[in-house]
């Protein structure tokens, strides 16, 4: 497979990132009540006039809960072209069950990867010209399994979005993760995005590829109507 477009941002429309390469990472590192999560979707929504689908795996929240806080943002994204993986500690009857069975926690990484694996091969049938993948959140994951498992399965998620030629996102809190655990996922991903609140305002910073770390500026995403931040 090989796709020789770069992936675009239509939203949030003020955030300074450019179309980014086929098989790009993006680490976005920052408090959930600064809008952090929300930037991470936004980041995942496939562009409208696109063929791409997008693939969840959640972690914090029931993948339900998830869908419904992607669907208030304001983007013109197709939810027929989304898919969760459904690992969080809060589901219960909700769960999405997957072909092989219901995922145990954040702590099931080998059914995680599993499920991942299968519901990517049915959003590739519907939608060939790519996938975004998000995964929401390493910090979830960290509190249900050792730190080095963690890295592994964040290294081979960051691997297969290379490999295929699709895009990632993964996304840390920053309340429950240290700043060696954020830096150290960083070298994972190729792009790196810092939100943080300042005075009430969120505020964002883009490291690029090249290591070239833009100014703090600020982040306006849009929410729909009735939308309030976390």
């Amino acid at each position: 497979m090989s796709r020789a477009f770069e992936y675009t941002f239509g939203f949030p429309p003020n955030l300074s990132i450019a179309g980014v390469p086929a098989g790009t990472n993006v680490l976005v590192a920052g408090p959930s009540d600064a809008c952090a999560l929300d930037l991470a979707l936004a980041l995942t929504a496939p562009e409208e006039t696109s063929d791409e689908s997008a693939l969840f795996v959640s972690s914090d929240e029931p993948g339900e809960d998830l869908l419904k806080r992607f669907d208030g943002i304001d983007v013109e994204a197709d939810l027929a072209r989304v898919g969760v993986v459904d690992c969080s500690a809060e589901s219960t009857s909700n769960r999405f069950v997957g072909r092989h069975g219901a995922i145990e926690g954040p702590g099931d990484l080998r059914k995680i990867a599993v499920e991942m694996s299968t519901l990517y091969e049915t959003l590739v049938e519907r939608g060939p010209a790519g996938v975004r993948m998000g995964l929401f959140s390493v910090s979830g994951l960290l509190e249900h399994s050792e730190h080095r498992e963690v890295t592994r399965f964040v290294h081979t998620f960051t691997g297969r979005v290379l490999a295929t030629e699709d895009l990632g996102v993964v996304y840390v809190d920053t309340e429950r993760s240290s700043d060696s655990v954020v830096d150290g996922l960083s070298h994972f991903c190729d792009l790196r995005v810092d939100v943080r609140v300042t005075d009430g305002v969120p505020l964002v910073r883009v490291t690029d590829t090249d290591g070239l770390r833009q100014d703090w500026t600020s982040l306006d995403l849009g929410l729909k109507e009735g939308r309030e931040t976390a």
